[in-house]
């Protein structure tokens, strides 16, 4: 299975519509908005990836406001400051499915912590 099958595998876990990575979004003349929801390596890869939400007709109308708040979790977590992104990633979880999924993963880092943090998550199943 390719890397793109993964990705899109990959929406349902998020619970987003559809991701893009930055290597597509770097393709396109005038990119739409995006938030940034997860810098992973999939199975079977060794690349990470960077998977973007784009801003869709079915987005929320707070978008871009989510998307700033989420950007300020994300940038903690990356730097392993995994309790306090996940104050923020919480307080969106509500309304937000990445950010449910988000302030999971950081709870359980805060708890135990990996060894050798680079800011990119591996997942293990396809």
């Amino acid at each position: 299975m390719n890397a793109t099958a993964r990705v899109e595998s990959l929406t349902k876990y998020y619970g987003v519509l559809a991701f893009t990575t930055r290597e597509f979004c770097n393709r396109l003349s005038r990119p739409p908005d995006a938030r940034l929801i997860d810098c992973v390596i999939v199975k079977g890869k060794s690349v990470p990836l960077e998977l973007f939400e784009l801003q869709h007709k079915f987005s929320r109308e707070n978008f871009r406001e989510i998307a700033r708040s989420y950007g300020e979790a994300f940038a903690l977590y990356q730097e392993g400051k995994f309790s306090e992104a996940e104050r923020i990633f919480r307080s969106l979880s509500n309304t937000d499915k990445p950010s449910a999924v988000l302030g999971q993963r950081c709870a359980e880092f805060a708890a135990h912590p990996p060894q050798e943090w680079r800011g990119v998550f591996t997942l293990t199943t396809k």
